[in-house]
C-alpha cells in the first residue's frame, strides 16, 4: 500500500556496535568502521561501496574479540551518502578457519549492545 514503510527484510535484530572494519576496494585496502551489527551481518560506513552481490573478505577489529575476526561477506545492499552516512549492509557467509572464539564474542557483544538499549 502507498504510504506504508517497506517490510523488513531481516532474519536477526541489529545493535548498534562499531567495529573496525578492513577490506579491499579496487586494489587498495580500506579501514573504516561499522554503524550496527546483528548475528548474520553488520552495516559498514564507506563511500566506497561495492556492488550488490560482490562477495569479499572482510576482517573486524575490536578489544572485545580476542583477535582479528576475518569472515567472508556479501554485499546486500548500498546507502547513498545522506545524513547517516554512506555504506553498504554485508551478510556474513562464511567464517575463517579456527575463528570460533572471535564468533561468540562477535555474538556475545551485540547481545549486550541489545541489553543497553
Amino acid at each position: 500500500m502507498a504510504g506504508q514503510p517497506p517490510k523488513e527484510r531481516r532474519k536477526s535484530k541489529r545493535a548498534p556496535l562499531e567495529l573496525t572494519v578492513t577490506f579491499q576496494v579496487q586494489g587498495q585496502m580500506e579501514k573504516t568502521t561499522t554503524i550496527n551489527a546483528s548475528s548474520r551481518g553488520f552495516f559498514v560506513r564507506t563511500s566506497n561501496a561495492l556492488p550488490v552481490g560482490t562477495t569479499i573478505p572482510f576482517t573486524l577489529e575490536h578489544s572485545g574479540l580476542g583477535g582479528l575476526f576475518k569472515i567472508v561477506g556479501r554485499i546486500v545492499h548500498i546507502m547513498e551518502e545522506r545524513s547517516g552516512g554512506a555504506g553498504m549492509g554485508v551478510e556474513i557467509k562464511q567464517i575463517a578457519p579456527n575463528q570460533d572464539p572471535q564468533f561468540d564474542a562477535y555474538r556475545s557483544m551485540i547481545e549486550k549492545a541489545h541489553t543497553k538499549k
